[in-house]
């Protein structure tokens, strides 16, 4: 910290999608220590993307009947957070209305944001960054030389 403690302990940000990543990371979060936090990001004009199923190859399936792509993502994604914080792990959800650069940018600035008011609650300066610095002076003496 700013104050010479041992900074404490936060969360690594690490991308997952969707149920592809359900089975290996977010088991990891849910069962581990529960000092995590997921952000469940999404865009709005993505949610109604696919054509609707007409006839399931299976009876068991039949619930999907209508339905698109987008509405079982959106399904995935919403059972997924309320499993998580059943289990006690804090979440927040974004919805960006499009993936235009503005909505990004935005999107980009709120992370930014995030990080220095957390870094600022906890007394940690998060623009200086020791191991980054070293590894950007190594890459230089390694181009120069």
């Amino acid at each position: 910290t700013r104050s010479g403690k041992t900074a404490p302990r936060v969360s690594t940000p690490i991308t997952a999608i969707g149920s592809s990543d359900q089975h290996s990371l977010l088991q990891q979060v849910m069962e581990g220590a529960k000092d995590k936090f997921v952000v469940f990001m999404s865009v709005g004009s993505l949610k109604q993307t696919g054509a609707k199923l007409r006839a399931p190859q299976f009876k068991d399936l039949e619930f999907l009947k209508g339905r698109g792509m987008g509405d079982l993502l959106k399904a995935q994604a919403q059972g997924t957070e309320k499993a998580l914080r059943e289990n006690g792990i804090s979440t927040i959800e974004l919805e960006l209305d499009n993936y235009s650069p503005e909505a990004l940018g935005y999107y980009l600035m709120f992370c930014e944001l995030l990080v220095s008011g957390l870094g600022e609650v906890l007394d940690v300066d998060a623009f200086n960054q020791p191991g980054v610095e070293l590894g950007k002076r190594l890459a230089r003496k390694i181009l120069t030389s």
